[in-house]
């Protein structure tokens, strides 16, 4: 296996470590961003792709119905906190560079 961790330099490929030593590829991932950041509600609260996913689409509804089904037992005043705290952290993400236009 290539991929490893380094405490100075952070994960690493080691694919030609034979040819080249110690100085390992370091993992650029170019420009290339993910479409939706995967984020959790706290601890003990149940977090799932589709609960995120309404949260990214503003599906309030949706969003509500979901964390009704994971969290059983959780007010409908927290499940819209939640959302609203999930919201505020996607509203302050940056956008995406490549659907950016260039300045003329």
């Amino acid at each position: 296996m290539f991929l490893f961790h380094d405490i100075i330099h952070g994960f690493s490929c080691r694919k030609d470590e034979a040819q080249w030593g110690k100085f390992y590829r370091g993992l650029d991932w170019g420009t290339w961003t993910p479409e939706r950041i995967y984020l959790e509600l706290p601890h003990p609260k149940v977090s799932t792709k589709t609960l995120i996913d309404c949260a990214h689409d503003g599906n309030l509804s949706g969003f509500v119905k979901e964390h009704r089904r994971l969290n059983p037992g959780l007010s409908l005043t927290e499940a819209r906190e939640d959302f609203a705290r999930l919201r505020r952290i996607i509203e302050r993400s940056p956008p995406d560079p490549h659907s950016l236009k260039p300045e003329t």
